[in-house]
């Protein structure tokens, strides 16, 4: 993850400042965060006939989480720097050849799957990165927000595991764990609750 000058200072010519930074970091998970939501919304249309249902509602509870995150990042960068603001369209357009990686135009379940849990993981990565980086700026509010992402990163992890193993194993995925939100949408009820 590049943690050098965020567009405003690059325009002004100047050198960056923490908050130029951290304000950086954030815009930059949003970013991924948009671009793992745009994937699991596409993951969410392509295998909606014949889902099982205990796999839409995982990708229902995800695109909610990830939604969720979105929201809460833009509320933090809102706060720190009242006039940046970028669209969802403008992440989307600024997709990474990450995901070229993974072609996902049929409607296998497994398929989304795999393309999904290697989406999380790298997310989880990004979402780590972040954090470390956010100690060491010492914004307490950011770093709990980050923390509270990689979370839901980590358990994305685990459930795609857990459903993917289950449809290997041809197992029944009706007695699988449900998979709840953490994240709502208003966002004011965010819990460091993990999938154990």
């Amino acid at each position: 993850m590049s943690y050098g000058k965020s567009s405003g200072a690059a325009d002004h010519g100047t050198e960056p400042t923490p908050l130029h930074r951290t304000v950086a970091v954030l815009d930059r998970q949003w970013m991924d965060t948009v671009e793992l939501l745009t994937h699991v919304d596409q993951a969410r249309k392509c295998i909606r006939a014949g889902i099982p249902r205990n796999i839409r509602s995982l990708l229902d509870g995800m695109s909610c989480e990830l939604n969720a995150c979105c929201r809460l990042l833009q509320d933090r960068i809102a706060q720190l720097s009242p006039r940046f603001m970028r669209s969802r369209q403008s992440a989307i357009e600024s997709e990474s050849s990450f995901w070229r990686l993974f072609p996902t135009e049929e409607s296998d379940c497994t398929t989304h799957l795999e393309a999904l849990l290697s989406g999380f993981a790298r997310y989880a990565r990004r979402a780590s990165d972040s954090v470390t980086f956010m100690e060491l700026m010492g914004d307490a509010e950011s770093l709990i927000l980050l923390e509270r992402i990689s979370a839901v990163a980590d358990r994305g992890i685990w459930f795609i595991e857990l459903y993917m193993e289950s449809l290997a194993l041809h197992m029944d995925g009706e007695h699988l764990p449900e998979f709840t939100v953490i994240i709502g949408l208003r966002g004011a009820d965010v819990s460091n609750s993990r999938a154990e």
